[in-house]
């Protein structure tokens, strides 16, 4: 493992680097604002810094747009895979151990689907997945992708529309379920596929 200099890492702010990246992809310190959500008098001293640090002018304007440096091309990569190794980091998630995770999934469905699903799933739950719990709510159509995005749910299914198709899964994750109009009590899960509009998983992507 490379050595690192904690002492001298503390002196440096490490959103400048988040700062400059912004610069290299939009080249205008009005749109690196914008996009870094700062004001433009933020933006501007933060790359008065970055020129302090490097002792390089890093971006020039010419004509409208500020062009980078040779310096600030050198640095354009490596900083960018610091960056994205950094969110990597902050992003990554453990797996996923159904025997101990103890988790709530908040789920939607349609009504017509949460009368067959919702019991199945509670009781397979309790076996494989003690310390998983589900919170099921009914959504309808109109309203389930914001709650998509508004992270109030984050899982549902049901017979939904087509639109939002980033979310939109097919139902495969249960092999069967138990229903009593069977004589055998199962139905197959592909049998739902068969309804006016196919049931159907949504949930956010990872």
């Amino acid at each position: 493992m490379q050595s690192i200099d904690h002492f001298d890492l503390r002196s440096f702010d490490l959103n400048l680097l988040i700062a400059f990246d912004a610069m290299m992809r939009e080249r205008s310190v009005t749109r690196a604002a914008e996009r870094l959500k700062i004001r433009q008098p933020a933006m501007s001293h933060n790359l008065s810094l970055l020129r302090t640090l490097f002792q390089d002018e890093l971006f020039v304007r010419v004509g409208t747009v500020m062009q980078p440096t040779v310096r600030a091309l050198t640095l354009a990569e490596p900083v960018a895979q610091a960056l994205g190794m950094m969110q990597s980091v902050i992003h990554a998630k453990s797996e996923f151990d159904p025997t101990t995770d103890q988790r709530i999934f908040r789920m939607g469905f349609s009504s017509e689907v949460e009368l067959l699903l919702m019991p199945e799933l509670a009781s397979r739950l309790r076996q494989r997945a003690p310390g998983v719990k589900l919170h099921g709510r009914p959504v309808q159509q109109r309203e389930v992708y914001r709650m998509l995005d508004d992270r109030i749910l984050d899982l549902a299914i049901g017979c939904f529309d087509s639109q939002a198709r980033r979310y939109r899964q097919q139902l495969r994750a249960i092999a069967e379920l138990r229903f009593p109009s069977r004589p055998d009590g199962l139905r197959r899960v592909d049998s739902l596929e068969r309804l006016p509009e196919p049931a159907t998983c949504l949930g956010q992507s990872q």
